[in-house]
Order: C-alpha cells, then structure tokens, then sequence
C-alpha cells in the first residue's frame, strides 16, 4: 500500500487547490483491478513540467508501474508540446535511462527564533548534513 505521510498533507492539500485552480496540476495513476498500484503528482507551467511525487504499490515491483507510468507521461508531455519534463529527486539509476542531463539544487531552509527551532536548526544544519556530506561522497565514490 502507498506510504501515508501526515506530516506533508497540509502543504500538498494547499498547493494542489491553487495548482489545479490555475491548471498546473496533474496526477497520473496506474490501475489494476480499479486498485491504484503507482501515481506521480506533477505541476505543469510555462511549458515545463515538474515530478513532485511518485509512488508505487511494492506488491506490483515486478511489473515495473513506475516505469510504465514514466513512459506513458512522457509521452503524454511530448504530445502536448511540453518541451522539458524535470523527474526531480535524486538521480536514480532509472532516471539514466531517459537523459544524461542532471540539473543541480540547492536547499534552502528557513527557521524562526524561537528556542525549539534553534535546537532544529542545530541538528539540521550539524550532524545531519555531515552525514549527508558522507554519504554522497561515498555514492559518487562508487560511481
């Protein structure tokens, strides 16, 4: 079953109303047996569209839904006069196989002055992004 994240609702809820009010919004589901088995949430604009989230049922790993689903959008987009589609995300080994082309961000994080975002900014900004500093190096190390 797909993975139910709380903690995020609120924000997708609210973008998806203002998305799908302005005509930005698609989701893409794959079915089987009317049970929705993988999805992807992107926001089309100016001719560009962007993956914000995909999702698949694990049960269904064999049959590749993603995969499928990847396919059939990117085609859907190329119909449709898109003219870049950005998956998003790191760069997975499956997403080599669409482009060569990675294109770098930056994070931006923002806290308040208050005591409990202050210990948050700590942890963030210390521990947490040394370890990810350490494994980046030791992924690109094996690449």
């Amino acid at each position: 079953a797909f993975i139910n994240r709380t903690d995020r609702n609120k924000f997708f809820r609210l973008l998806s109303e203002t998305a799908q009010s302005k005509g930005w919004l698609s989701i893409w589901y794959v079915y089987k047996d009317k049970e929705p088995i993988a999805y992807e949430y992107h926001l089309t604009y100016k001719g560009r569209d962007t993956a914000l989230l995909s999702e698949y049922n694990s049960d269904y790993r064999n049959f590749s839904p993603g995969a499928f689903l990847d396919h059939e959008i990117i085609k859907s987009l190329f119909i449709n006069g898109v003219h870049e589609y950005d998956m998003c995300g790191v760069h997975d080994e499956y997403k080599k196989k669409w482009t060569d082309n990675v294109r770098i961000y930056k994070n931006l994080t923002v806290f308040n002055d208050s005591l409990y975002s202050g210990l948050l900014y700590f942890i963030e900004e210390k521990p947490v992004r040394l370890i990810k500093r350490i494994r980046n190096r030791m992924i690109n190390a094996g690449n």
